[in-house]
């Protein structure tokens, strides 16, 4: 299944696959990366309880790489997309894939995922050539700031020790995101610009409640 999933799609070409399909490709990339620490835990459960393990019950490729790839294919998946013609891509394929990919980097109990999620992530949008405000705000409201609320989830805030640095990095993209297409966001409704400042102000000052160094010291500096 993994096999074709990668086959689907290529940065260089458009997606091998009808584009009535497109959200059944998502979701089962999505959840591919998303089952992958499941897998990677039971392998690590079968070597504790065993000292010796046949070739054909471990995974010759290590699940967090796996899901690394599969990560590569959701940006290969936006690349091929920006190349169709005559159709407006942004809000039915970018912002899906986009917004996949902040879930991982929210919700995987994985360190090495998130990390490679957000680092995924950064790269799209810091790359994209946005010409709509309309559609940056979009942008901040259904992914950049779920993702920052995900963050604070209670689910991530038990994994203390593992998540600030990924909160930290979360925090300082979203607002670079914002500074770097302050000029854009100020030809759009002065209050609107304005809500999007605030909220990201907001939330930016929440992370301050869970009282870790990284957070204490970066957060302020970040506001």
């Amino acid at each position: 299944t993994l096999g074709l999933l990668m086959a689907a799609t290529t940065a260089a070409a458009e997606p091998k696959f009808p584009l009535d399909f497109f959200t059944e490709y998502l979701d089962l990339l999505s959840a591919f990366v998303g089952s992958c620490q499941a897998v990677d835990s039971l392998a690590s459960s079968t070597t504790t309880n065993s000292k010796t393990v046949s070739s054909d019950v471990m995974p010759a490729v290590s699940p967090v790489d796996m899901a690394k790839t599969a990560i590569k294919r959701l940006c290969d998946l936006e690349a091929a997309m920006s190349k169709l013609e005559g159709i407006a891509t942004f809000q039915p394929f970018s912002l899906p894939i986009h917004a996949a990919i902040a879930m991982q980097c929210g919700h995987h109990s994985s360190r090495d995922i998130r990390q490679h999620a957000l680092m995924s992530l950064q790269r799209l949008v810091m790359s994209r050539p946005w010409r709509s405000g309309a559609d940056l705000n979009v942008e901040f409201d259904s992914v950049l700031f779920t993702l920052l609320d995900e963050l604070q989830s209670d689910a991530m805030v038990k994994l203390n020790g593992t998540v600030e640095d990924t909160q930290m990095a979360a925090a300082s993209f979203v607002t670079k995101v914002f500074l770097n297409n302050l000029p854009l966001l100020q030809q759009g409704d002065p209050s609107i610009m304005t809500k999007t400042l605030l909220t990201l102000l907001q939330k930016l000052l929440a992370f301050l409640r869970f009282r870790s160094d990284t957070l204490i010291e970066g957060i302020p500096e970040t506001v």
